[in-house]
């Protein structure tokens, strides 16, 4: 099994970074850029579009696709629904 590890970005309609949700998985693939990757915390699945190798601490980085949010309090709502389904804050 591999280790991967999913970041999910948030940011306002005009690019303000609001913060990132965090999420581990174990897998038996090997990701690819593009890929399409689902969680039970989207409504729809998301593209990875960037992966950092690390080998010295055996795992994947992936990155998906930014989530864009009005403001703050979308923000905070989101974070407690993304907490509900096993993401945290790094």
């Amino acid at each position: 099994m591999l280790k991967s590890t999913v970041d999910q970005y948030f940011k306002t309609s005009g690019g303000k970074m609001l913060g990132i949700m965090r999420r581990n998985y174990s897998v038996n693939f090997v990701p690819i850029l593009n890929a399409m990757l689902e969680d039970f915390a989207w409504t729809k699945e998301k593209k990875i579009n960037n992966i950092i190798i690390n080998p010295n601490g055996g795992y994947y980085m992936l990155i998906v696709d930014a989530e864009i949010v009005e403001d703050s309090e979308d923000f905070k709502e989101l974070v407690k629904m993304y907490e509900s389904h096993g993401w945290t804050k790094p």
